[in-house]
């Protein structure tokens, strides 16, 4: 219940205060959804159809198909925002992205196939049109973490306006962790060479949380200049 005290400063309650439109996930719970309905929003919940069984299933039982429609009227809201399990929704194990297997065959789908038949279009308006996004909880190690990086890559390679992207990695275990941080965070800077406007927390998706929280208040409070 992210109306407890115990629970306001998770990352879930903390990215359901700011009045965004669009959140997509690569959890397949549904930690986001229930952390905006606790702040009086009416969230739609969607996942990526990322196979052609998972888009004829979803054509055929009609999951809001409204959205992937070209001409459609819909636009997500602060009021009704749109939450997008990318990897797979854990009510549709089939659509849960899991094994190796599945993030080899995920990437292949989203290459050759049409992006309207897979992603709605508002999730491509975030995604080739957003100034700014938020990674948060990776391991440079994890799978999911090096799909979206190549992803990241190839929506900005030659583009004139680049994204301004923040990750949060966890930080390194084991020894010399710092040193560790060091040649990872050289790693990727290399790695996303095409992305130049990219800054990196070492740090949980908690403690990112609870600095972003912070800043936040602190910007809600400070005088206004005119």
């Amino acid at each position: 219940d992210f109306r407890l005290d115990e629970f306001r400063n998770t990352p879930p309650a903390v990215l359901a205060d700011p009045n965004l439109p669009v959140y997509i996930t690569t959890n397949y719970d549904h930690f986001i959804e229930a952390a905006l309905e606790s702040r009086g929003k009416q969230p739609i919940s969607d996942f990526c159809r990322w196979n052609e069984d998972l888009y004829h299933y979803a054509e055929e039982n009609e999951i809001n198909s409204i959205i992937y429609k070209e001409n459609t009227d819909f636009k997500p809201t602060s009021a009704n925002p749109l939450v997008y399990h990318l990897h797979g929704d854990i009510d549709l194990p089939d659509s849960m992205v899991l094994t190796e297997r599945d993030y080899t065959d995920f990437v292949i789908y989203l290459n050759k196939e049409a992006e309207k038949k897979i992603l709605p279009i508002a999730i491509r308006k975030a995604l080739f049109r957003s100034s700014l996004e938020l990674y948060i909880g990776y391991n440079v190690e994890d799978m999911s973490f090096r799909t979206i990086s190549q992803s990241l890559v190839s929506r900005n390679s030659g583009a004139q306006l680049r994204t301004r992207a923040i990750m949060t990695l966890l930080p390194p275990t084991g020894a010399k962790d710092e040193t560790r941080a060091r040649s990872q965070t050289r790693y990727l800077q290399a790695y996303l060479k095409d992305l130049h406007n990219i800054s990196i927390y070492w740090g949980s998706a908690s403690s990112f949380c609870y600095e972003l929280k912070k800043r936040l208040q602190s910007k809600c409070q400070a005088p206004q200049k005119l």
